[in-house]
């Protein structure tokens, strides 16, 4: 008995199918080469399952199974769960150290490190006043230039106090600004919550949003920016997301 042309014809449909399919996703992957957050996407396939073919035996005398092609299983991101979990990891430790690099900066420039003003030239010109007071302590000349050094030091602490306690207020100010009630961190919290939804939606209909998954993965890379993010996949799809030292988790299914 002959094999059907059928047969035949649609096992090559489907290879076309899965060629176009790659064509399709590697187009896609092209032009968002440049997408911020987008993640390469690629055609996964398996063996379609085979046709016993009637009245064609092989050499025991069992029927003929025959190939039908090719399916496609799914279209999934070329994503590495353990990646993520260490960039975010090494992003909130860069991050910490940018920022407490930068509060540094702030204050060093309230301290003042020039030898020629600030609280170093102050105090190198009160020591050296005690110094030559000590040669000559009835000198009057020798006093005044203490006592002005002296009145220099403090004026240059009251200074720097001023500046600390804005530096501080500033660094307060923007804490509150991340975590209040409309700051990035709940704005990012609310967006993962959606994200959750709609992701465990797709894949209750048995589809699987590809654009959903990067758009929560990037909030989760920026979240990490500003603590320690860990993040716990769901079965259904959803993550759980806890924050920093936070008792509760930021983002629940």
């Amino acid at each position: 008995m002959s094999i059907p042309t059928f047969t035949g014809l649609s096992t090559t449909l489907s290879g076309l199918e899965i060629s176009q399919a790659e064509i399709d996703t590697t187009g896609e992957n092209i032009s968002n080469a440049n997408t911020a957050g987008y993640t390469e996407q690629v055609v996964n396939t398996s063996e379609a399952a085979e046709d016993q073919i009637g009245g064609v035996q092989d050499d025991s005398g069992a029927p003929t199974d025959l190939g039908t092609g090719v399916d496609i299983d799914s279209i999934t991101r070329s994503r590495d769960s353990f990646l993520d979990v260490q960039y975010r990891a090494q992003n909130s430790i860069t991050s910490a150290a940018n920022t407490t690099s930068q509060e540094l900066q702030d204050v060093q420039t309230a301290v003042g490190t020039s030898s020629t003003s600030g609280l170093q030239s102050d105090l190198s010109s009160f020591w050296n006043a005690w110094s030559s007071l000590s040669t000559d302590p009835t000198n009057a000349a020798a006093q005044a230039d203490v006592i002005n050094a002296g009145q220099n030091v403090v004026s240059d602490f009251n200074s720097l106090s001023t500046q600390m306690n804005t530096v501080m207020s500033q660094a307060q100010e923007q804490y509150n600004e991340l975590t209040g009630s409309n700051g990035e961190v709940q704005q990012d919290a609310q967006q993962i919550a959606s994200l959750n939804a709609q992701i465990v939606q797709a894949n209750q209909s048995g589809q699987t949003d590809n654009t959903l998954l990067d758009q929560r993965d990037n909030l989760l890379d920026q979240l990490s920016s500003l603590a320690q993010v860990s993040v716990t996949d769901q079965s259904n799809g959803s993550v759980t997301v806890n924050f920093g030292d936070a008792s509760q988790p930021l983002a629940a299914p």
